[in-house]
């Protein structure tokens, strides 16, 4: 990515965070993506717990559904493993 297009999606984290805006430094910038990764991180265990508690009903989906669900878990985990 540009300097520019890092620099707006800096900006538009650190509204959605309800941070005040200020001058991007590399260390703000380090700080508030390594907190929204922690929380895709943690976003991603209680989804594997989530989706390991309800195996049976999972099972019981359609094969449709089934393989729906599994694309979207694939890329989520792509999309994520991608980006860091």
């Amino acid at each position: 990515m540009n300097k520019q297009i890092l620099s707006e999606e800096f900006r538009r984290m650190q509204k959605l965070a309800n941070i005040p805006l200020v001058e991007n430094t590399i260390q703000e910038e380090e700080n508030l993506l390594e907190k929204y990764k922690e929380k895709i991180d943690q976003l991603r265990s209680e989804f594997i717990i989530d989706l390991k508690s309800n195996l049976k009903g999972v099972k019981k989906l359609s094969k449709e559904d089934q393989k729906k669900l599994s694309k979207i878990v694939r890329n989520l985990t792509f999309t994520v493993d991608d980006i860091f």
